[in-house]
């Protein structure tokens, strides 16, 4: 009886985590930018962590230094 609940527990623990979609990717924040500030602001106050902030940070990170070469390239 033990061992059926127990493999009742795991059975179910690992569909549920199948049930989460997949963190998005960097690029999907540089392409979407409003998404982005969402999630950043979310990461902010808590109500958001892990993977996707990571990379909703990095894709700031990386529009960061696009724009700062952008504007170095015009000032010549």
């Amino acid at each position: 009886m033990r061992k059926l609940a127990i493999l009742t527990a795991t059975v179910a623990s690992t569909v549920l985590a199948g049930c989460q979609p997949a963190p998005r990717s960097v690029s999907y924040f540089d392409a979407n930018p409003s998404e982005r500030s969402t999630v950043l602001s979310n990461c902010q106050t808590g109500s958001h962590r892990g993977t996707e902030c990571k990379n909703a940070q990095a894709s700031t990170e990386k529009a960061s230094k696009l724009k700062t070469m952008n504007d170095y390239r015009r000032g010549f």
